[in-house]
């Protein structure tokens, strides 16, 4: 339902920022163009959703009408053309956003390192350099211990690194919180002694 865009300067987190477009817009342009429900707008995403360009011949791509109407195919040719047409428009309004967003910031050159659902689609990378003449990367998580399952899924990645981040500015943020049991209690109590007096 949306995109989140998260900016890193010096190795540093410098703000994130949330614009509402997401997969489902791009499925809510298929089920509109085709007549189908959303859910099934996704499965034809997930399944036929390609930015390479091929000869489809005339392979088919069956499409469910859960309206009463019937099920019926299209043309993969057909869906082809349309599909990386939503894609490009729906990717252009994103970038737009995310470089504004950078340029608040003063960040004027990005690195720009997708991850999420979209970055499986076949051809993504190169679609992205054709198109927008931007080089990206496919973020991949490190130095993270998890199960493979959660470090192979691009739609993990953001949540994994930001765990990571996390843990690693722990110490830092030790100090500001509230000691825990008598002794940490008194050691800090005599540091602020110590520090208020000499």
């Amino acid at each position: 339902d949306s995109t989140q865009v998260v900016l890193w300067k010096d190795g540093q987190l410098v703000d994130s920022k949330t614009f509402p477009s997401g997969v489902r817009n791009l499925c809510e342009r298929i089920a509109s163009e085709w007549g189908i429900g959303l859910s099934d707008a996704m499965k034809v995403q997930q399944e036929y959703g390609s930015l390479v360009a091929g000869d489809f011949a005339d392979e088919l791509i069956p499409l469910i009408e859960r309206n009463g109407k019937g099920n019926h195919a299209i043309k993969r040719s057909d869906f082809q053309g349309k599909y990386t047409e939503y894609f490009k428009t729906w990717m252009s309004g994103l970038l737009e956003e995310a470089e504004s967003f950078s340029k608040e910031h003063k960040v004027f050159y990005p690195h720009s390192i997708f991850s999420g659902e979209m970055v499986q689609t076949d051809g993504f990378v190169e679609f992205m350099a054709q198109n927008f003449s931007r080089p990206v990367r496919i973020g991949t998580p490190r130095k993270v211990d998890a199960v493979s399952e959660l470090l192979l899924d691009p739609a993990m990645i953001p949540a994994l690194g930001m765990f990571r981040w996390m843990s690693q500015q722990l110490p830092d943020h030790k100090k500001f919180t509230p000691p825990k049991g008598f002794m940490q209690k008194t050691l800090a109590s005599a540091k602020d002694w110590f520090f208020a007096y000499f």
